[in-house]
């Protein structure tokens, strides 16, 4: 399963590099392909790996180096890729949260354990760091 998820995970993120393409427009300026996507993704996700909150500033400064210099892209419109790519991840990352909360607390209530909230697992934690 953990091999199937992953390729799943970069199928998603692999899409998200080579739709932010045309979601900005960029096949009007130079010719896109999924190769190219998958290049910009495996490249700027050295960007994400540096310790930075989120990966921000570190992910968009690599992504618009490699647009700019490996692909010939202008630097505004590759400014703007970084930006729309990274909260496009985010959101996803946010959706799939709320979907996973939801999809555990219905099997938790199934068995019959009280549903979780937000705050109930940091009572849960604290309880278990004091005690």
């Amino acid at each position: 399963m953990t091999f199937f998820y992953t390729v799943v995970i970069m199928f998603i993120y692999g899409f998200n590099a080579y739709i932010g393409f045309y979601m900005l427009g960029m096949e009007n300026i130079l010719p896109v392909s999924v190769s190219m996507g998958w290049i910009v993704m495996t490249i700027s996700a050295f960007g994400i790996v540096i310790p930075t909150p989120g990966g921000t500033g570190t992910y968009h400064f690599i992504a618009i180096a490699v647009l700019t210099g490996i692909f010939g892209f202008g630097e505004d419109i590759s400014a703007a890729y970084a930006f729309l790519t990274h909260i496009i991840a985010y959101i996803l990352f946010i959706v799939m949260m709320f979907v996973s909360f939801y999809v555990i607390n219905n099997i938790r209530s199934k068995k019959g354990f009280p549903k979780e909230t937000f705050l109930s697992v940091f009572k849960d934690r604290e309880k278990s760091l004091s005690g």
